[in-house]
């Protein structure tokens, strides 16, 4: 079962009074993912091709001009 799921479960029980509020607040504290979910679907899809040199080297630490050659590699 997903955080997700458990943490709406927790929600629909303290709503229906199956667990009070301390129990409520533990639980939903256990159950809280350490991986928050990341909305992918908002961004665009990743392109190299719109990358500038500078914005290459400072995200990679690598030159563009070398990215093909590292990709062989790996």
């Amino acid at each position: 079962m997903s955080f997700v799921k458990v943490q709406n479960a927790l929600v629909y029980s303290i709503a229906d009074e199956i667990v009070d509020e301390e129990e409520f607040v533990l639980l939903f504290d256990a159950y809280k993912s350490s991986n928050p979910a990341y909305p992918y679907w908002e961004h665009d899809a990743f392109s190299l091709d719109s990358f500038y040199s500078s914005k290459c080297l400072t995200e990679f630490r690598v030159n563009k001009e070398y990215l093909p050659r590292l990709a062989q590699v790996l």
